[in-house]
């Protein structure tokens, strides 16, 4: 995560709350409610998170405002971008 606001959270949080996210924002004709449920069914069994824990819902809040605040997904994408190249981002990858 190289926004910096979003650095607070995990990134399986910020996964779930982008998820949701998404998931709202696609017409209910294309993926009907029962599909989403089970789907966040299994998002929880395996990860932990809902899209109501709290801190899921909060990325979630923050999120929208960027999402929001850059209409244009590619906008969005070069200011993340241009985050990642000032400073250096944080990986959740390891070296063996």
């Amino acid at each position: 995560v190289c926004l910096y606001k979003f650095v607070k959270f995990p990134a399986s949080t910020m996964a779930t709350a982008a998820i949701v996210i998404g998931m709202e924002r696609v017409d209910e004709s294309i993926l009907p409610s029962w599909q989403r449920k089970l789907f966040l069914s299994n998002l929880s069994a395996y990860t932990g998170l809902t899209s109501t824990s709290p801190d899921v819902m909060q990325a979630m809040e923050e999120l929208r405002v960027s999402l929001d605040n850059n209409v244009n997904l590619h906008e969005l994408m070069r200011t993340i971008d241009a985050q990642c190249h000032r400073t250096p981002c944080l990986s959740s990858s390891k070296t063996i």
